[in-house]
């Protein structure tokens, strides 16, 4: 027969607590509690390094765009540097190459890069556009420096103030076109230039270095320049001055 006394703690520990759980379900309480925190540190744990994995992405990306902004710049500039530095050197190489008579050809420096200027006796009769021997032989002589260097071309033809009015050129616009024209097409037929590389442009009268009252100011006036353009293209060596006119080499 069961002591009395232990029937009575049997029944006690069977009797509900004032929460519904019986007194040998207790435990259960603080361990809920327990994994409801340790699931929230987690989650707190998962989102901070989520976050930080997202702004490292950001950063790397960030800076992988600003070296492909930077790059193309900086070698730019130093492509810039080196065909500048290639136009300043082409001076003594092509004053060397010509070997003419410097009153009739003059190479210099300007903003467009530098200019080749020949007076027009060198290349054609007057109110002609046919290239003479003696400008066969020449461009010869010169496309072999300017092959050397890979800068744009532009060949300028110029007249003096004196009219020309024939079947071929009503006016100094067209012959002064037409020269410069010849002289891109022997380039790049008869050496083999790259006609991307080429242009051709006529400014008759309108741009002279010289005073066109004299015999002398005429002949300068009169003459083909040919431009190596200088990288990167302003205004100025597109051949127009803030005046509207091409920059021509100062006497």
């Amino acid at each position: 027969m069961m002591h009395p006394m232990r029937k009575l703690e049997e029944l006690e520990n069977e009797m509900e607590d004032g929460h519904g759980y019986t007194s040998t379900s207790r435990w259960m309480i603080p361990y809920a509690d327990f994994l409801t925190i340790l699931l929230g540190f987690f989650i707190i744990l998962y989102a901070s390094v989520v976050k930080e994995n997202q702004q490292l992405a950001q950063a790397e990306t960030k800076a992988q765009q600003q070296a492909v902004m930077e790059n193309p710049v900086k070698k730019s500039e130093t492509e810039v540097e080196k065909q500048i530095e290639s136009l300043q050197n082409l001076e003594n190489d092509i004053n060397q190459k010509l070997q003419i008579d410097g009153h009739q050809v003059k190479v210099s420096a300007d903003p467009r890069g530098v200019v080749i200027s020949f007076q027009e006796k060198i290349f054609f009769a007057p109110g002609q556009a046919t290239l003479s021997p003696q400008a066969e032989r020449t461009l010869d002589k010169l496309a072999s420096v300017l092959k050397q260097t890979s800068h744009p071309i532009r060949v300028e033809g110029h007249t003096d103030n004196t009219p020309i009015q024939t079947t071929y050129f009503p006016s100094n616009w067209e012959l002064s076109t037409a020269r410069a024209t010849k002289i891109v097409r022997s380039l790049v037929e008869r050496h083999s230039f790259p006609p991307q590389r080429l242009s051709a442009a006529g400014y008759g009268e309108f741009y002279p270095v010289a005073d066109n009252s004299t015999i002398e100011g005429k002949q300068k006036n009169r003459r083909v320049d040919i431009v190596l353009l200088n990288p990167q293209p302003s205004a100025d060596q597109a051949g127009r001055s803030e005046s509207g006119s091409p920059i021509s080499p100062k006497e």
